[in-house]
């Protein structure tokens, strides 16, 4: 989606390095570009045609605006059956929705280039991933604000979190209900995982039932909430994207692929990208939005020239922003799967619910 780069650089500019370098990786969210733009320049779809969407941007946009909006995403629509059951996430690694990237030889992990799951298809990685719903460490959020982005600390950010979700237990200080993303937390663990958990447990790790309460909850060990509902993986496409469909001022694109964005002086005003391989540009008159997600937002940064200069000027791309910390200091967690053997019988998981 489009809106971050013209208040980036209208209002960001000047800000500590720091808070650029926190801000490129962290602040952005998913692979689609939403613009709002004049009628005339639009392509109107049809519901059928559109299929199913993503992202509460884009659902907090069209219901509180007049203005139309585009939304470009670079894979498919969620057709395949494996991104709504559950179960099917492990089916999902390396197909059609699954940009798959390698990252590059890790040190740590002797020397092996890893496999980066990243969601090409409307939902995104939500679409993908194993549904575990924590919002990270309130400190992380504190530490954006310390470093110059007024409004990002978790205070400030809780009552959105607690906007957007329906948690099953109800209102609460840290949740919110009658949203559109369902938050699971009232399901019997898998008997493999509740041992894992009594183990821990017994060698002294807290038990937690709630990691996104506050600080001191999200160290211990405990089942993790989900974004699943009536049994099925609850990505941002169905909780946010599909009740917009119908309004008269969403114009959705799919395998559409973002190039650059476009300026006029330091002010945002478009993308440009390819779609039946031809080069096209939607201009905007509002604002615009990029959600690329962790590794896409600041790639298109970086292709439109903003980032680091000499690295740009390496590239060959003309340098619009020098802003060093775009494309650095990623953080990410490593996936290590386990091969275990049971004295006894080991269940299969209830279907729409558990993994193991």
């Amino acid at each position: 989606m489009f809106k971050f780069c013209e208040r980036f650089l209208h209002n960001y500019v000047g800000k500590p390095r720091d808070a650029f370098s926190e801000m490129s990786m962290a602040f952005l969210a998913r692979e689609a570009l939403q613009a709002a733009y004049g009628r005339e320049n639009a392509n109107h779809y049809s519901p059928e045609q559109l299929c199913r969407n993503r992202s509460r941007n884009l659902n907090i946009y069209t219901e509180a605006s007049a203005a139309q909006v585009l939304l470009l995403e670079a894979g498919g629509v969620d057709e395949n059956p494996n991104i709504h059951d559950p179960a099917g996430l492990f089916a999902l690694r390396e197909g059609e929705e699954d940009w798959a990237y390698s990252t590059a030889p890790q040190k740590y992990a002797a020397d092996r280039a890893l496999h980066w799951p990243r969601g090409k298809v409307l939902g995104g990685s939500s679409s993908l991933n194993g549904m575990i719903y924590v919002r990270g460490h309130r400190t992380d959020y504190d530490n954006w604000a310390y470093l110059g982005n007024a409004g990002w600390d978790y205070e400030s950010l809780l009552p959105y979190f607690k906007r957007s979700e329906d948690f099953d237990r109800g209102e609460s200080r840290y949740h919110g209900q009658g949203g559109p993303l369902h938050v699971l937390s009232q399901f019997e663990p898998h008997p493999v995982n509740k041992a894992i958990i009594a183990a821990a447990v017994e060698k002294g790790y807290p038990h937690r039932d709630d990691f996104n309460a506050d600080a001191d909850e999200i160290y211990g060990v405990g089942a993790c909430h989900l974004t699943i509902k009536d049994g099925k993986r609850h990505s941002t496409a169905s909780a946010f994207l599909k009740p917009a469909l119908a309004r008269p001022n969403l114009t959705v694109l799919t395998r559409v692929l973002a190039r650059r964005l476009l300026f006029d002086g330091t002010r945002c005003i478009g993308v440009e990208y390819t779609h039946d391989g031809d080069l096209k540009q939607a201009h905007a008159t509002t604002e615009v939005i990029v959600s690329g997600g962790t590794l896409v937002s600041p790639k298109l940064l970086l292709l439109s020239g903003i980032g680091p200069t000499d690295q740009l000027r390496h590239l060959g791309i003309d340098v619009l922003v020098d802003l060093p910390g775009v494309g650095q200091n990623l953080h990410d967690h490593t996936l290590s799967p386990s091969i275990y053997a049971a004295k006894q019988r080991v269940p299969p998981p209830v279907p729409g619910l558990q993994l193991n």
